[in-house]
């Protein structure tokens, strides 16, 4: 999703059309913008979400190279997020084939199956993701925080203009606790970009109305539903509290684990599935894959 959005924010910025461009991985702040902002409807990013796209894939892969009948393949996924169950419902989200996902369980829910059935996850040996799940980056492991999906898109912008790599800090920092809005300006060669983050959806509403009012108009937005990122989201144990969301995302942003790459484009899996299934970002076939479809 990473590259695929860092590619249609540079085609949006080179020919100056439908700037900002606001990222749509979150399904809440997407049917918010439809139900109450729906002129800037164009300034949101074509591309599905995540777990839109990987269904979308996991379908494309298994159906073409696994030989199994679309028909026959059933998509679980598991999520922190309650609106992922709607999203994954959307008809104008289907690919020629119907749903990517089928099935959505919240965290709570998959916790409420293990106990039921008695799983112990303590006594069960640890084993790799089959690919290309398997060889994640430090940055896709951050994707529920706000603002890592914006750091993502600029370092994946930086490396393609600069040929270089930013991995020891973020781009443009966010406390995702502490900070409803933060705008800034990223300079990448020649290029200055302004950009935004926002992080849950009552903060949306001073951005979004200045946008409508032709009063500021940044490059590129990040909004979130839920204050602290997917990783608060709706779906999480009930017993969380504030202090288990600040553990967790201090958990998240330490988590430089060595064997990790840092960044999407660093994955050579990425590249895999780009070469032999789907093709370059903002291709034919990803705009039909990744891409809502427009009635």
């Amino acid at each position: 999703m990473i590259l695929e959005l860092a590619e249609e924010f540079n085609q949006r910025f080179e020919n100056k059309k439908n700037l900002p461009l606001i990222t749509s991985c979150c399904p809440s702040w997407v049917k918010f913008c439809e139900q109450f902002y729906p002129d800037l409807i164009p300034h949101l990013s074509g591309c599905k979400s995540h777990q839109q796209i990987a269904g979308a894939i996991i379908k494309k892969q298994l159906s073409e190279f696994e030989q199994i009948p679309v028909e026959k393949i059933v998509s679980v996924s598991v999520m922190p997020c309650t609106s992922r169950k709607y999203e994954s419902g959307r008809t104008d989200y289907f690919t020629q084939n119907g749903a990517d996902v089928n099935f959505v369980l919240t965290t709570r829910e998959l916790i409420q199956l293990i106990r039921m059935n008695g799983l112990d996850l303590n006594s069960v040996e640890p084993e790799n993701a089959d690919q290309p799940l398997s060889s994640g980056s430090t940055l896709s492991g951050l994707q529920g925080l706000t603002g890592s999906t914006l750091d993502s898109i600029l370092k994946t912008i930086y490396y393609q203009h600069t040929g270089r790599t930013f991995e020891n800090k973020s781009m443009f920092e966010f406390d995702s606790l502490s900070e409803g809005y933060k705008t800034g300006v990223i300079i990448i060669g020649n290029a200055k970009l302004n950009v935004a983050v926002i992080n849950g959806l009552k903060n949306s509403v001073q951005l979004t109305d200045a946008i409508r009012n032709k009063k500021r108009i940044p490059d590129i937005v990040e909004i979130m539903a839920c204050f602290g990122g997917c990783i608060c989201g709706g779906g999480q144990p009930f017993s969380m509290k504030e202090k288990d969301y600040k553990k967790l995302l201090l958990s998240a942003t330490a988590s430089k684990n060595p064997e990790l790459i840092h960044a999407p484009f660093q994955n050579k899996a990425i590249h895999d599935i780009t070469d032999k299934i789907i093709g370059k970002p903002m291709s034919e076939m990803n705009l039909t894959l990744f891409h809502k479809q427009i009635s």
